[in-house]
């Protein structure tokens, strides 16, 4: 049986790190080492953009109305790039591992796996000097995190964990509402979704089980 690398994005070499479209989707935007290709797929026109970080490129970002590029490195700095202009706006370092980063889609806040913990920001802007301002963080699984999913309404975030579990975590302090666990997989789970209609939760381990938890009511989910 022949088995197959993926080594080239559209002719940019590849070496690892997420990929993601633009949110208008005209774009293909990917890290070729410690650098940030950008493809125009309308265009057909490839850029590499001039800022390098301190390392290889592990995670990448973008906020939704696609003025920002977010990525981290493994020597966990975290860079806040302006898109159209490729200029670093501000850049700083985690305590620990940065598994995965993510927008709101609003944009108004950031949500970031470091180790074991989920940290959720304020968004960066000019007002602020393009910092992140902590807003909540829970230190909750007991394995690193390798997927991060908001609500539509930007209230919930679902994190799937080494740990073998799914869980789900309100942005805000809800008087109602406690962190909850969902615990069936018996493989670490590599990534755990919304539905469309948010009445369900679909959840992937690297058994290749997928589970879909339904939830019931506020406080009952259903397998």
């Amino acid at each position: 049986m022949n088995s197959y690398q993926f080594s080239n994005i559209l002719g940019a070499p590849y070496s690892g790190g997420e990929i993601i479209f633009s949110n208008d989707g005209n774009c293909l935007i990917s890290s070729i080492g410690s650098r940030i290709n950008i493809y125009n797929l309308i265009l057909h026109r490839s850029q590499t953009l001039s800022i390098e970080c301190n390392n290889k490129i592990r995670n990448i970002c973008m906020s939704p109305d696609d003025s920002i590029i977010i990525c981290a490195d493994m020597d966990n700095f975290i860079n806040i790039i302006n898109y159209s202009r490729g200029i670093l706006l501000h850049k700083f370092r985690c305590p620990g591992e940065i598994t995965c980063i993510k927008y709101s889609h609003n944009g108004k806040y950031i949500a970031a796996s470091i180790d074991r913990g989920l940290y959720i920001w304020e968004s960066p802007d000019m007002k602020r000097g393009w910092q992140v301002i902590l807003k909540r963080q829970y230190i909750v699984h007991s394995g690193y995190i390798n997927s991060i999913d908001w609500s539509k309404d930007d209230l919930y975030i679902v994190t799937s964990s080494n740990d073998m579990t799914v869980r789900l975590f309100s942005r805000e302090n809800m008087k109602d509402f406690d962190t909850l666990a969902f615990v069936d997989h018996r493989y670490p789970v590599i990534s755990a979704y919304f539905t469309k209609s948010m009445d369900s939760i679909i959840s992937m381990s690297t058994e290749g089980v997928f589970i879909k938890w339904k939830f019931l009511d506020s406080k009952k989910v259903r397998k």
